[in-house]
């Protein structure tokens, strides 16, 4: 967001039909997508992009840390209506997320 890498935040892949897949950010605003419990990667195609804030910050060890987000993720950019979109080809894919405040 306005140009700092984003932790802790939920990004979710929708494609038109067919289940999501989701990750949440590192510290280096970096994710990895998750389709389900035994299944990382996400469906081939375009997607919208919904990206929010997660409920609880997690320390260094992942663990729930009692500290609750404050980050507020613009509309545009967090419901179904999301003005994000990605492709996903075959194999590796790196998709990156220029997100501003207003």
């Amino acid at each position: 967001m306005d140009g700092q890498p984003l932790k802790g935040v939920n990004v979710l892949f929708q494609p038109p039909s067919g289940r999501p897949s989701q990750g949440i950010t590192n510290s280096e605003g970096k994710y990895e997508l998750e389709y389900s419990a035994s299944r990382d990667g996400v469906l081939i195609g375009t997607h919208t992009v919904i990206i929010t804030a997660a409920a609880v910050d997690s320390d260094e060890e992942n663990q729930p840390s009692k500290k609750t987000s404050r980050l507020k993720i613009p509309q545009r950019y967090s419901t179904l209506q999301s003005e994000l979109t990605a492709e996903v080809k075959r194999g590796r894919n790196t998709i990156d997320f220029a997100l501003s405040p207003d």
